[in-house]
């Protein structure tokens, strides 16, 4: 991949953060960041494969 690809996906999950954030509240470690969203992308892979 090339920087801009990963400049725009760090945007991407930056803003993710953001958001989920102000959902729960709190501010959240780039780790625990990392972990959720890591849950929310295997969760969406497991839909994934279910529809197929």
């Amino acid at each position: 991949m090339t920087q801009e690809l990963f400049d725009k996906l760090g945007q991407r999950i930056n803003q993710w953060k953001i958001n989920k954030e102000k959902e729960l509240g709190y501010t959240m470690s780039d780790l625990e960041a990392i972990e959720r969203l890591s849950l929310v992308l295997k969760h969406g892979k497991q839909i994934l494969k279910g529809m197929n």
